[in-house]
């Protein structure tokens, strides 16, 4: 058996292998320095609440709330990601459009709500003062 020399333009004709393909992290598994930073952070504000409450208590008085607020905040950003952010636009950036799909209902006269939910007047037009009740009238 004899082993041949490819060229370097025969590389190009030569199909890659599939290899480790898709055996890499999943999508929004974070590598492992990253998760063990944050797993750091959180154990150290966690063991050092009161501590910590102290130092953002004395940046408060030399440099003003203000700066303790940024300095926690920071601090934070590195335990709770932020999000990104995103725009959502319609077509070619301009505004998106929207539709209301829902179907007009009219509006009915007593007269045709009736007629439209079976309601025969002329049995309601029968019925007498002797037994109709007080407050219920009568169509026309």
């Amino acid at each position: 058996m004899t082993a041949r020399k490819v060229g370097k333009s025969a590389a190009k004709t030569v199909p890659k292998q599939a290899g480790n393909r898709g055996l890499g992290r999943k999508k929004g598994v974070p590598n492992k320095a990253t998760a063990l930073a944050r797993e750091a952070i959180a154990k150290l504000v966690d063991g050092n609440a009161e501590r910590l409450q102290e130092w953002l208590d004395q940046i408060a008085k030399q440099d003003g709330p203000k700066a303790a607020f940024q300095c926690l905040t920071d601090l934070l950003e590195y335990h709770i990601p932020k999000l990104a952010r995103s725009e959502i636009t319609g077509k070619d950036g301009s505004p998106i459009k929207t539709e209301d799909v829902t179907a007009p209902r009219p509006r009915l006269a007593p007269r045709e709500w009736l007629l439209a939910h079976g309601v025969d007047l002329q049995e309601i037009a029968d019925v007498g003062p002797a037994t109709r009740p007080a407050n219920v009238r009568t169509a026309g």
